[in-house]
């Protein structure tokens, strides 16, 4: 195998890898906001996206989807994520 062709193919499948990622993350994220806004209001669901907007750690949203489930309330819901999300040291505010 040709290196510079490897080292192409490599560089292609990663940026292949980054994309799929980066596209389950906000096909994740979309979920997330349809079952808050089924449970607490889409004016919650509205804050929800600008403090998953901000979380990259794919763990973190899935914390978010058990969240959904055990708050009682949208703004709960909002509090938690952003303990957890400084907690992780993965909130830029």
């Amino acid at each position: 195998d040709d290196p510079l062709l490897r080292s192409q193919r490599r560089k292609g499948y990663n940026m292949g890898r980054a994309r799929g990622h980066a596209e389950g993350m906000v096909a994740e994220r979309d979920l997330l906001l349809r079952q808050a806004a089924r449970k607490f209001g889409v004016d919650k669901s509205d804050r929800l996206a600008h403090v998953l907007a901000r979380i990259d750690d794919p763990e973190l949203l899935a914390a978010a989807g058990e969240l959904i489930i055990d708050c009682a309330t949208g703004d709960d819901l909002i509090v938690c994520l952003d303990r957890d999300a400084s907690a992780r040291g993965k909130d830029d505010s």
